[in-house]
């Protein structure tokens, strides 16, 4: 089984709409595996990490999407009123192919 992982940040030093916004806010971050897969693999994705501000629901999920043999996308949405200074996601690739 081949295994890679690794940490991402979404801060809102890049994405002003993560403080500043509402309604549904998307952000995203590629993430390149260090080898590529000889497969498409399997990426879970955990978050690890927040500082939402405290004056409404915290609303936030995190995924990935276009899993390729080579990377995918990080993604983080939130929405509503939902106001994120900064969020930690942790992902983990693996495939059962060497």
């Amino acid at each position: 089984m081949s295994i890679q992982s690794g940490t991402s940040e979404f801060h809102k030093d890049k994405n002003a709409s993560m403080i500043g916004g509402s309604g549904p806010r998307t952000f995203t971050n590629a993430i390149s595996f260090k080898t590529p897969y000889a497969e498409i693999p399997t990426v879970t994705t955990a978050l690890t990490g927040f500082d939402i501000l405290n004056d409404s629901n915290s609303r936030i999920s995190v995924f990935a999407k276009d899993v390729t043999a080579d990377g995918f996308t990080l993604v983080l949405h939130t929405w509503n009123t939902t106001k994120i200074w900064s969020a930690s996601v942790t992902w983990m690739a693996y495939s059962s192919m060497w």
